[in-house]
């Protein structure tokens, strides 16, 4: 049960009397703290808040519940919402896979699979000034029999949300995908608990979107048997119909040890994918594209992005300016993991070097990387970096231009480096040609939620104060 204090705090937060006029102005050296409130604060994600600012949403134990918490942080570094955040949701059970998508009004919506009954899906949207705009804990997505996984979200284009997951409710010999729409108010927009995508007596997991730009979704997932898996893809519409024929178009496969598939949208109705699958002696990177209709468009083996030696892993990408992408993975080509990116044209062509640009090959292992546009056809790339010793995980970073250069010092630039872990980091564009960045912060003391501000305009002062 909640304690009083609890209560009263969820009561005024749903009220709205949130906003804090803080006294941390700058972003500051180091990171500036979201939340260290209990150091046992995880799993941050982002999204930017449309003014050059960002939303921090966090699994959070502060009441030994797992609770869901937020936080704005303003473009000047200021925490525009009360201090350690304001509660997304405080119900009994525990809440996992959290993810937020912006609400088009400088809020967000906020989704994650929830154990308050079974693990079901639950949704809140939490406006610019931090008032809580849903019912309290949270609006169910879907709470159909059984268990929901796996979700994953996307804005609908119109203040509202589509949702897609993994759902058991026929039993676990038949696997089904699952999506709902969700407007402005939380109110669903397609069947009660969601329309039927997909149903195989295979395993289905690791659903991905992207919106089509016409009120609907390109939506891809894997289907798994053995120590295989296939990826197919569909097209949604702002219905809720399928507008691909059958339930699903073959994107790739099957293939051994297959990952899930990263998607962006092509520019042009149809989405670019990327994932690491196992086709001789090594994992290696591999991506392809399919147009608004669900036809393929590289080849149909796939375009091979880099393959050996070594394993090549977890593949990220964002889309350029040429009908292309840039992708980043972590590479094991040499004595450690380490970072490299490739470019692919619009026809997934290799633009730079065979096996991709070397963007880090420090000592010690570089893994996880993330990537952001900058704005001017390169990226940021940001990444969990061990070279100053294993257990003490730092945050290093890279922007490279159009052409794979790297623009600042070889190997990356240190940007948090902090006593204690820092690791795994989530960025944004801040839509002013830098990014903002947060990550699980282990520092003795103060570990919590913490984030940072890249400016190209000042590098000079791209730490803080």
């Amino acid at each position: 049960m909640r304690n009083a204090a609890g209560i009263l705090f969820a009561c005024i937060v749903t009220m709205g009397v949130v906003h804090v006029s803080s006294s941390r102005a700058q972003w500051v050296r180091g990171g500036t703290p979201v939340c260290d409130l209990t150091g046992r604060e995880t799993d941050p994600c982002i999204v930017n808040d449309g003014d050059g600012g960002a939303i921090i949403v966090w699994r959070d134990r502060r009441h030994e519940n797992i609770d869901i918490y937020a936080q704005r942080v303003t473009a000047d570094g200021r925490l525009a919402w009360t201090t350690n955040g304001i509660p997304v949701s405080m119900a009994i059970g525990r809440k996992s896979e959290v993810k937020v998508v912006s609400d088009g009004a400088g809020g967000a919506i906020v989704v994650w699979t929830d154990r308050r009954v079974e693990w079901d899906i639950f949704a809140q949207r939490v406006r610019s000034d931090g008032e809580i705009a849903w019912a309290l804990d949270g609006v169910p997505v879907c709470m159909a029999g059984d268990e929901q996984e796996s979700h994953s979200i996307t804005t609908d284009g119109s203040g509202g949300a589509i949702v897609s997951w993994v759902d058991l409710r026929f039993g676990w010999d038949e696997y089904c995908m699952y999506a709902q729409r969700i407007d402005s108010a939380g109110s669903p927009l397609w069947d009660g608990d969601g329309v039927q995508i997909h149903k195989s007596t295979k395993g289905l997991g690791h659903p991905q979107m992207v919106p089509d730009g016409e009120d609907g979704v390109i939506i891809t997932w894997s289907e798994m048997w053995g120590n295989e898996a296939a990826q197919y893809a569909q097209r949604i519409n702002g219905f809720g119909d399928r507008m691909w024929e059958g339930s699903g178009a073959l994107l790739s496969g099957p293939q051994a040890h297959r990952s899930a598939a990263w998607i962006v949208q092509d520019g042009a109705g149809g989405a670019i994918f990327t994932w690491w699958d196992e086709r001789g002696d090594y994992r290696g990177i591999f991506a392809q594209r399919m147009d608004g209709e669900g036809r393929v468009q590289w080849r149909k083996n796939d375009a091979v992005v880099c393959v050996g030696p070594g394993n090549q892993m977890y593949p990220r990408l964002i889309r350029d300016d040429r009908g292309g992408a840039i992708l980043v993975w972590h590479d094991g080509r040499n004595s450690s993991w380490d970072i490299y990116a490739q470019r692919l044209d619009g026809r997934g062509r290799i633009e730079w070097n065979r096996g991709g640009v070397p963007v880090c090959t420090a000592d010690g292992h570089q893994r996880h990387p993330r990537i952001v546009p900058d704005g001017t056809g390169g990226a940021y790339i940001l990444w969990s970096d061990e070279r100053n010793g294993t257990g003490n995980s730092d945050i290093y970073g890279q922007r490279i231009d159009a052409d794979g250069k790297s623009l600042w010092r070889e190997n990356g630039e240190p940007l948090i480096t902090e006593p204690g872990d820092q690791f795994f980091p989530e960025a944004v564009s801040d839509g002013e040609h830098g990014v903002i960045l947060t990550w699980t912060d282990g520092r003795p003391g103060a570990g919590g939620i913490y984030a940072l501000r890249l400016d190209p305009k000042n590098m000079s002062g791209m730490h803080g104060n």
